[in-house]
């Protein structure tokens, strides 16, 4: 029956017409036992009209039945009621299929097609990456990985000694400096040229980078400011929110790659930006109009050198005013209401994924037919509702890390 189904099948994928391939079977009415075979696979298992593959254990079982009535029964073991066998294996199928959307974590629970939709426009806008890399590649603060693009949107990097590397890791980083396309049609009609997407190793090697050292992402600049009569900070704090899948006995069982592939569908990496002094977070007015400004070469300074002396003398608690609005920052975070939000969302989601998942594993465990199978499920149950819980406390509690700070001190435009 399997080899038939898919002989069926091959028919199917590989024919060049999009409908169901034409089955000729060849009858003969006046044998019984041909006319009881025919019926028990078209009408019973369907295999002629319908792909039976994922209900081989019920069938194994028809099968065994069978054999075992051939003999002392003759054509009368072929003459079983149809209708009901029909039946039965629907209700496998159900339940197969609804373990199988289940077990399809991405497409079934965290990746609607609303979703892909959005990822479908926001892999179209190109010009917010382009920039992106041209601010880490060139100007005050960058990599020093020079960027060239061609004309026919091919870009290469150049001048990975320029970095600041041992001479080692500089060579392992020259080896990753392949052309690459911010446009994805490029990469296709280019040979030899990559997307310039994650699961690039430059790619890669740029993310752990940047997040290798939070005292190599500080920096600090000076804005002059109309109208200001003192001179003020202020530090930007960039966190990353991201799903927490922990290592503790409680999660032993658990595969923790697929714990934080799961985890991450719920609850997606979120990135959520501060302005804060001693006292708290900045003004609305204050963040849009100023602060969150670019850098502006003609007017702002970046904070070095002999720049630094009549700044600490106009504010000589530096040190403790950056630390108490580190404080600050960290406590706008765990109170954001785009954290409380994304994590409430997440929280839902996650507790009705595992709901379909643990009713869906405990119907199974009880049709199982011998008691190995049902332990096995027993067991798989078991796993499944420990996932479940590491999900919950992965959300509750995410990891928080700050991956970059900034400090802007305004000042008087008078005096600056």
């Amino acid at each position: 029956m399997n080899r038939l189904d898919q002989r069926i099948g091959r028919l199917d994928r590989y024919a060049v017409r999009a409908e169901p391939a034409e089955v000729v079977v060849f009858t003969e009415p006046a044998s019984e036992w041909v006319t009881a075979h025919i019926r028990l696979i078209h009408d019973g298992i369907g295999v002629l009209s319908t792909s039976v593959s994922t209900v081989q254990r019920l069938l194994s079982s028809v099968l065994a039945a069978l054999v075992e009535q051939l003999l002392p029964r003759g054509v009368q073991a072929l003459q079983i009621n149809v209708e009901e066998l029909r039946r039965e294996l629907e209700n496998e199928q159900e339940g197969i299929d609804l373990l199988e959307e289940i077990e399809s974590v991405e497409s079934a629970t965290g990746f609607p097609d609303d979703s892909f939709a959005e990822l479908i426009d926001y892999e179209a806008q190109t010009e917010s990456l382009r920039n992106a890399v041209k601010r880490l590649t060139f100007g005050v603060g960058s990599l020093d990985v020079s960027m060239k693009e061609t004309r026919d949107g091919v870009a290469r990097f150049t001048n990975a000694q320029g970095v600041g590397l041992a001479l080692d890791d500089a060579r392992d980083l020259e080896r990753l400096l392949t052309p690459k396309a911010f446009e994805r049609a490029v990469a296709v009609e280019e040979p030899g040229v990559l997307p310039f997407r994650i699961g690039d190793p430059f790619v890669t090697w740029l993310q752990d980078y940047l997040l290798a050292d939070e005292r190599g992402r500080a920096s600090a600049i000076v804005r002059p400011v109309q109208g200001l009569t003192t001179p003020t900070l202020w530090l930007r704090c960039e966190f990353l929110i991201e799903f927490d899948p922990g290592i503790d006995d409680s999660t032993d069982r658990v595969d923790q790659r697929r714990l934080a592939r799961r985890g991450e569908v719920h609850l997606q990496p979120l990135r959520i930006e501060t302005w804060t002094d001693g006292f708290g977070a900045a003004p609305k007015e204050t963040t849009e109009s100023i602060l969150n400004l670019p850098f502006d070469f003609k007017r702002d300074e970046v904070l070095r050198g002999r720049c630094w002396g009549p700044v600490l003398e106009a504010l000589p608690t530096w040190s403790a005013s950056c630390r108490t609005s580190v404080g600050m920052a960290w406590q706008e975070v765990r109170e954001s209401p785009q954290l409380s939000a994304a994590i409430e969302t997440a929280m839902a989601s996650s507790e009705r994924e595992s709901s379909r998942r643990l009713a869906i594993l405990e119907a199974r465990a009880l049709r199982l037919p011998s008691e190995a199978e049902r332990t096995s499920a027993r067991l798989e149950f078991g796993i499944e509702r420990d996932t479940a819980e590491a999900l919950l406390r992965g959300i509750a509690t995410p990891t928080i890390r700050m991956v970059t700070c900034g400090a802007c001190v305004l000042w008087p435009e008078e005096n600056f």
